[in-house]
């Protein structure tokens, strides 16, 4: 059953164009003056709508059951158009201050190559480069106790449950402070998770044949690491050079979230179809187990 609630935003006005990603993406201004981006689904030739509004929201849902700092999320309708709105990093007093917000791949050093086929585009978006490039850099609010790396790893562990494949060089970011201090933002963008691309149709044959297990082992980091290496193995690797104790502290987290904890999560988010609900109950479960025994 659907959540109760999803709120419409079609009175709020236009603050600014969304400069990266799809043109459709734009940033909102609320009735209290914060800005809000708002992510229309993308619809398919075929007029099958996909399911980025839930995902984004289910993502943002397990990231917290997890302990990972992540932007709010949730689903909204805009006019006709359906789609997610995540809470901008930067909050109003920031902005004021001249916080900015700087793409994972400006810290990185890496150019934009749009020519290149997909799995080209992102020649030195590897784990052992993020964590270089992290050194200096603070670790984000909601991550005490922890390192920018450690806190990084933890990202990369929450998409290896949530099938995450798109973290590329854009899909994560520093913000930066007036003093030119660098402070890990947020994890963002998750509307990809999830099998939200996938039609009805395939998910329920995937559910019938026993396939999800199989779906879980292909998911692999197409936008890290080469695309080469599946999202359990990034994650694996990245609690691994990122020093201390971050493998057993995020896997230990893990372990504290209960299926039960995965399954209530699907539940309370909103627009899922029966099948997209089982299937994320399933896949959330089998990606979590597999983490827990891959620990080293």
């Amino acid at each position: 059953m659907d959540a109760p609630h999803v709120r419409d935003v079609s009175d709020w006005l236009v603050a600014d164009i969304e400069a990266m990603g799809s043109e459709s993406n734009v940033w909102l201004r609320d009735p209290d003056g914060e800005t809000w981006l708002f992510k229309p689904n993308r619809v398919r030739q075929d007029g099958q709508e996909q399911g980025e509004d839930w995902a984004e929201v289910l993502a943002a849902s397990v990231a917290r059951l997890l302990g990972v700092p992540t932007a709010f999320a949730e689903v909204v309708v805009r006019g006709s158009v359906r789609g997610a709105l995540s809470r901008n990093i930067l909050s109003s007093w920031q902005r004021v201050e001249g916080w900015e917000l700087q793409a994972g791949r400006v810290l990185l050093g890496l150019a934009d190559l749009p020519g290149l086929k997909p799995r080209e585009r992102h020649p030195g978006h590897t784990v052992e480069a993020v964590m270089r490039a992290l050194m200096e850099v603070a670790p984000p609010a909601g991550a005490p106790g922890m390192t920018a790396q450690q806190a990084f790893a933890g990202y990369l562990v929450l998409d290896a449950l949530i099938a995450n494949q798109d973290r590329h060089e854009r899909n994560w970011a520093v913000l930066v402070r007036p003093s030119g201090d660098l402070e890990l933002a947020p994890s963002y963008d998750h509307g990809a998770a999830l099998g939200s691309a996938l039609r009805d149709d395939r998910r329920a044959r995937m559910l019938q044949e026993g396939r999800v297990v199989t779906y879980a082992d292909r998911g692999a980091g197409k936008q890290i690491e080469n695309g080469q290496t599946t999202l359990v193995a990034v994650a694996l690797m990245a609690l691994r050079v990122s020093g201390g104790d971050a493998a057993g502290r995020w896997l230990d987290r893990l372990g504290e979230v209960a299926d039960a904890d995965l399954v209530a999560a699907v539940a309370a988010t909103p627009r899922m179809s029966d099948p997209a609900r089982t299937f994320c109950s399933s896949l959330l479960i089998e990606n979590r187990r597999r983490l827990l025994d891959a620990r080293p």
